[in-house]
C-alpha cells in the first residue's frame, strides 16, 4: 500500500469510528440513557463509554457488546439511519 493509500485509509477508519460514537450517543439518549446508564448495562468503565462516544477504535468484543446493551445486531451500528427504532 502506498503512502496515499494508507492515509486514505486512516482517514476513512477515523470518520468510521467517529460516526460509531456518534450512533452510540444518538441511540443512548434516544432511550433516555446517561453514560452511567450504558456503562452498567454493558458492564465497563465509565472512561470507556466515553471513549466509545468519542469515537476512539472500538474492538469486535466492545461493538458486540454495545448490540447487546441496546437489544440490536452489531451491523445496525454501522448503518447510517438504524431501521425502526
Amino acid at each position: 500500500m502506498d503512502d496515499s493509500a494508507r492515509k486514505e485509509a486512516e482517514r476513512r477508519a477515523r470518520r468510521v469510528s467517529r460516526d460509531l460514537g456518534q450512533r452510540v450517543r444518538e441511540w443512548r439518549t434516544s432511550n433516555g440513557w446517561s453514560q452511567e446508564d450504558l456503562r452498567e448495562r454493558m458492564g465497563i468503565d465509565a472512561r470507556e463509554v466515553r471513549r466509545i462516544e468519542a469515537g476512539d477504535n472500538l474492538s469486535i468484543f466492545m461493538l458486540v457488546r454495545l448490540a447487546r446493551a441496546f437489544d440490536r445486531d452489531v451491523a445496525e451500528l454501522f448503518v447510517a439511519r438504524p431501521p425502526g427504532r
